[in-house]
């Protein structure tokens, strides 16, 4: 344990001097700086009190499990899950480690705004983590980035620093693509989603574009956006106007047509590749959306 503690200085010693020159990201009307990046570990159970601070706390598990305790919302993480917890600026919490030994990889980070839309985007942040119960879904980025990070820290070779902080920024782009759109000037999120439930509602919409070749559920969803699935499907349906399990159809029905149009693969195979569960359920569902028969549909076009 000794040796694992002083692995840990020595690492955090090094991410200092990479956080010194490269611990800011300016994009589109944002900067990001970077106040630390190090390596929280912790031999036994420990509960840190409730306390807050100025700045964004954005956290991995490397190892073990914690719960952070936000007011009424309780949210836990873990090496199995590789999930985030992101915390903004003056949220009272603690930190209980419910697995022990623990290691959290964790940013500190400032988000200030050079112009009045990113304002605004900034202004949204906090409200829209909280409608998360400030957790983000894992990003296959983690492994590597943890693996390459530390490559880097301890064979120290010409330009190690550079080579570290870009890893590091690159890996926090990731995150906020995957999770934090809500930050980018192109963003739907940013133009169109005045409250959180919209916010809400491009999670799940998202979510069902990136695995519409897959037997996803509304649970599955639900999961994804940090939601019970009857809260989903009521905030879904308030802002959408549809139920979830119909925009999950007819998003698969979107796709079939597009498929139809530019191929000539058969339609079983288009049924299979968009999770249906069988060709006849397939024709039957394509048929009361189009009213046409697959087939027909691409004579049609």
């Amino acid at each position: 344990m000794k040796d694992r503690r002083q692995f840990i200085r020595t690492i955090n010693r090094s991410l200092m001097t990479v956080v010194q020159d490269y611990g800011e990201i300016r994009m589109e009307g944002l900067r990001i700086s970077i106040e630390i990046f190090h390596s929280t570990y912790n031999v036994t159970k420990f509960s840190s009190g409730f306390h807050q601070h100025p700045f964004y706390e954005l956290s991995v598990m490397t190892n073990g499990t914690v719960a952070y305790k936000l007011g009424q919302t309780e949210s836990i993480i873990s090496a199995s899950d590789g999930k985030f917890i992101m915390i903004p600026p003056f949220t009272r919490h603690c930190r209980n480690t419910l697995d022990a030994p623990s290691n959290i990889a964790g940013f500190q980070l400032r988000i200030a705004a050079s112009n009045e839309d990113a304002k605004r985007r900034i202004e949204a942040l906090p409200g829209c983590l909280q409608s998360l119960n400030y957790r983000l879904e894992s990003i296959s980025e983690t492994a590597p980035f943890i693996r390459k990070l530390l490559r880097e820290l301890m064979r120290k070779r010409p330009f190690w620093q550079m080579k570290a902080g870009l890893l590091m920024q690159e890996y926090l782009c990731n995150i906020f693509r995957r999770h934090l759109d809500l930050l980018s000037s192109n963003s739907k999120t940013v133009s169109d989603a005045d409250t959180h439930h919209e916010y809400i509602a491009l999670l799940a919409d998202r979510f069902i574009e990136e695995n519409i070749g897959h037997q996803i559920s509304v649970g599955d969803i639900a999961a994804h956006c940090s939601l019970s699935p009857r809260h989903l499907n009521r905030i879904y349906r308030e802002i959408r106007g549809v139920p979830i399990g119909r925009a999950i159809i007819n998003a698969r029905i979107d796709s079939a047509r597009q498929m139809l149009v530019k191929n000539d693969r058969l339609v079983k195979d288009i049924s299979e590749q968009l999770g249906f569960s069988s060709v006849t359920y397939f024709c039957r569902i394509f048929r009361q959306i189009t009213g046409f028969t697959p087939d027909e549909y691409r004579d049609k076009r």
